[in-house]
C-alpha cells in the first residue's frame, strides 16, 4: 500500500535515510511550513500545535500516529531555530527574520538555501570577480565560475527533483555554457543530443535555463545581501543580468531586448541571434561607411 508523504518521514525504517525521495518530502513540508505558516502568519508555532498536528495526519485518529507527527514538527522547529536560523521567537511565536525573508522567497527549501548560502561563503574569492567578468568574453575564469556554479547548482535536492536525476551531467555544463555564448542550437545538438535539436531544445530552454536562472542565479544573487561584503549589490545585480542570459539563451544586449518583448514567445531563440547579428552587421557596415572619408582626409 502506498504511504502518504508524512508516513514516508515518520515512519522509523526509513527516517534520516537522506536518500532523494525522503530529502524532497522533508524539503516540501519545510517549506510549506515556512511560506503558509510562519511567513503568512497563519501558524505560530510548530511543537504541540494539535490542529497542525491534525491536519497532517489525514484523518487517523491513531495516537501513536498523532505523537509521530508532533515530534516530526518539534525536530523542523529546532532546525529552523538551530540550524537554519532563519527564524526567531518573539512572544512565545515564531517569526521570519531577514534571513528567513529571503529564504521564503527564493522559492527554494531552506535546507538548499542554507547550502548554498554556505556555498557562496566558502567561493567568495571566485565570487567577487563575477564583478570583472565580461559575459561577451567566455575565458577561464568565467568558465571555472559557471562550471562550479552549475555544480553547486544541479546538486541540490530541487536540481535533483526538477531534471530527474541524482548526479551533474557534463553536458547540461558545457551545453548551458554554449547556449549562453549564443552557439546555433544545430552545433550544441549535434555534440551532446545526437543531432536531436527537439530534445536539445527542450531540455536546454525547458529545463535547464529556467531551474538555473530562477531556482538558482536569481536566488543567489537576492542571498548575496545577507554575507554583507563589499560589492555585494554589484555581485547581486550580475547574477541578476548572468540568470537573464540564462534564460534566454543569448548575452548580447538587442537579442535579449527583444526576447524580453517577445512576451507571446513565438520566436525562436536561434531566430532572435540571426536578427542581432544581422543587426549588428548593418550597423558595422554604417558605421565604416561614414567613418572611411574621414579616414582618407587624415591619411591626405
Amino acid at each position: 500500500m502506498a504511504k502518504n508523504p508524512i508516513e514516508v518521514l515518520i515512519d522509523k525504517k526509513s527516517r534520516n535515510v537522506m536518500d532523494t525521495t525522503y530529502k524532497i518530502i522533508l524539503g516540501t513540508l519545510e517549506s510549506l511550513l515556512l511560506a503558509g505558516g510562519i511567513a503568512e502568519g497563519t501558524v505560530d508555532w510548530l511543537e504541540n500545535n494539535k490542529r497542525l498536528v491534525e491536519i497532517l495526519s489525514f484523518g487517523s485518529k491513531s495516537m501513536e500516529y498523532h505523537r509521530e507527527v508532533s515530534t516530526l514538527l518539534s525536530e523542523i522547529q529546532s532546525r529552523f531555530l538551530q540550524e537554519y536560523r532563519i527564524v526567531e521567537i518573539r512572544s512565545e511565536k515564531l517569526v521570519l527574520n531577514r534571513r528567513g525573508v529571503v529564504f521564503y522567497k527564493s522559492g527554494s527549501t531552506p535546507l538548499s538555501s542554507l547550502e548554498q548560502i554556505n556555498w557562496l561563503s566558502s567561493n567568495m574569492a571566485l565570487i567577487r570577480e563575477l564583478v570583472y567578468i565580461d559575459f561577451n568574453v567566455f575565458d577561464r575564469r568565467f568558465g571555472e565560475l559557471w562550471k562550479r556554479l552549475l555544480y553547486n547548482l544541479l546538486s541540490t535536492v530541487e536540481g535533483n527533483t526538477y531534471l530527474d536525476s541524482d548526479r551533474v551531467k557534463e553536458k547540461w555544463v558545457w551545453g548551458s555554457l554554449s547556449w549562453i555564448k549564443e552557439d546555433p542550437i544545430e552545433t550544441i545538438a549535434e555534440k551532446g543530443y545526437k543531432n536531436d535539436l527537439l530534445n536539445a531544445y527542450s531540455e536546454l530552454e525547458g529545463s535547464l535555463s529556467g531551474f538555473i536562472s530562477w531556482g538558482g542565479l536569481f536566488a543567489m544573487g537576492k542571498w548575496m545581501s545577507l554575507l554583507n561584503i563589499p560589492n555585494s549589490e554589484t555581485i547581486e545585480k550580475k547574477f541578476i543580468d548572468l540568470s537573464k542570459c540564462v534564460w534566454y539563451g543569448a548575452n548580447d544586449p538587442i537579442a535579449l531586448q527583444i526576447m524580453s518583448n517577445d512576451i507571446s514567445k513565438r520566436l525562436l531563440r536561434d531566430d532572435v541571434i540571426r536578427i542581432e547579428k544581422a543587426i549588428k552587421s548593418r550597423m558595422v557596415k554604417k558605421f565604416r561607411k561614414r567613418t572611411e572619408p574621414a579616414e582618407r582626409r587624415s591619411r591626405d
